[in-house]
C-alpha cells in the first residue's frame, strides 16, 4: 500500500517536510528501471514508469539525512540530502513538471509518476528522472516507506 505524503498544491509553496534517519529494514521489493510506462496499464497508472531490479532486502539501508518529502528546484536543490546530491546538477528549470516517486512498506522504491501534469512536456525531466531512479534503486529508504517523494520543477520559468 502507498500513503502519498507529498502535497498536492502547486508549485511555489514551501510544504517540504525533514525527515530524520531510518530505521529497521524489510524483504522484498524492486529496484532499476524500466524504460517505459506500465505495460497493459490504462488511465491514470499508464503513466507510471515502474522501477525494477535487486529485490528490497539486498539494498543497503539509505543515509536519510535531510531526506524530504517535497523538493523544490532551486539552486543546489538536493545538496542538504548527501543520498541525492550528485542528481542536484540533474535540476532542471524548464517548465512546470513532477517527478512522484513511491515507497514500498520496505521503503524500496517503485515507481515513479508524471504529477498531476503528466509527461507530456516533461522530456526534460529525463535527466533528473534517470538520476534520482539510479539512487532510489540503490538502497532502502526505510524513512519514506509507504510514502512518497515529490520533485516539483520551477512553475515560473517556461
Amino acid at each position: 500500500m502507498v500513503v502519498s505524503l507529498a502535497a498536492s498544491g502547486g508549485c511555489g509553496g514551501d510544504s517540504s517536510r525533514s525527515l530524520g534517519t531510518g530505521g529497521a529494514a524489510g524483504a522484498g521489493g524492486t529496484a532499476g528501471v524500466a524504460g517505459n510506462p506500465a505495460a497493459g496499464a490504462t488511465g491514470e497508472d499508464a503513466a507510471l514508469i515502474e522501477l525494477d531490479g535487486p529485490a528490497c532486502d539486498r539494498r543497503r539501508e539509505a543515509d536519510c539525512t535531510g531526506l524530504e518529502t517535497d523538493y523544490h528546484s532551486s539552486s543546489g536543490t538536493f545538496d542538504a540530502t548527501p543520498e541525492l546530491s550528485p542528481c542536484t546538477a540533474s535540476v532542471s528549470f524548464d517548465g512546470c513538471g513532477e517527478l512522484v516517486y513511491s515507497f514500498d512498506e520496505d521503503g524500496c522504491a517503485v515507481s515513479v509518476g508524471p504529477g498531476r501534469n503528466g509527461w507530456k512536456d516533461a522530456d526534460h525531466l529525463d535527466p533528473l528522472r534517470s538520476c534520482l531512479s539510479t539512487l532510489f534503486n540503490a538502497a532502502r529508504y526505510s524513512c519514506v516507506a509507504s510514502g512518497t517523494v515529490t520533485f516539483h520543477e520551477s512553475c515560473f520559468v517556461r
